[in-house]
């Protein structure tokens, strides 16, 4: 796709969606206007780039804006490739931003290909720290059962956490030492 549209600012980005049921009010598209000034802004150059708006480009308005009046769209393109820790980051931080910033009563969601990786990769993270626990637990229930003592499953339980620090920091070095 980037090959066939290399200008293309939705290809990697945040598209966030600003909505209230009633439609949005004066107060809720003056926001709108500030959040698109802010994206554009030099104070986030190198995390965002082109934003479209109906603010800085009033002729998008049929594709940007619901015909009940109700919604409206916000694409901001990213300059970190999707599923990347620094986008996930800006994800992260444009979320924090609209949370405390928006008016009362407006709905705001990030979504596009930058708000679905951040959340898959918030949902790996969770699933993997909830395997890991479940996984220890029925391994010390294993052992509990296997040695019929309380303290002798947890010794070896030590020994395989030692194990598991340094196999991660000899595979942390290697990957600093590029090998």
């Amino acid at each position: 796709i980037s090959e066939l549209f290399p200008d293309d600012p939705s290809r990697e980005a945040a598209v966030i969606v600003m909505a209230r049921e009633g439609g949005l009010t004066g107060e809720d598209r003056s926001f709108i206007a500030r959040l698109g000034q802010y994206l554009d802004s030099p104070e986030v150059e190198g995390t965002f780039g082109p934003v479209q708006s109906t603010f800085n480009n009033p002729d998008l308005a049929p594709f940007l804006q619901s015909p009940d009046g109700e919604a409206e769209l916000v694409v901001a393109s990213l300059e970190f490739a999707p599923f990347s820790t620094s986008a996930n980051d800006a994800i992260g931080d444009l979320r924090n931003l609209l949370g405390t910033r928006s008016p009362d009563g407006l709905s705001v969601h990030v979504s596009g290909i930058g708000g679905l990786a951040a959340d898959q990769a918030d949902a790996l993270v969770e699933s993997f720290d909830r395997t890991a626990i479940i996984s220890i637990l029925l391994v010390l229930l294993i052992l509990i059962w296997v040695y019929r003592s309380a303290v002798a499953p947890l010794i070896a339980l030590a020994t395989i956490g030692i194990a598991f620090v340094v196999a991660q920091g000899v595979i942390a070095y290697l990957a600093q030492a590029g090998s």
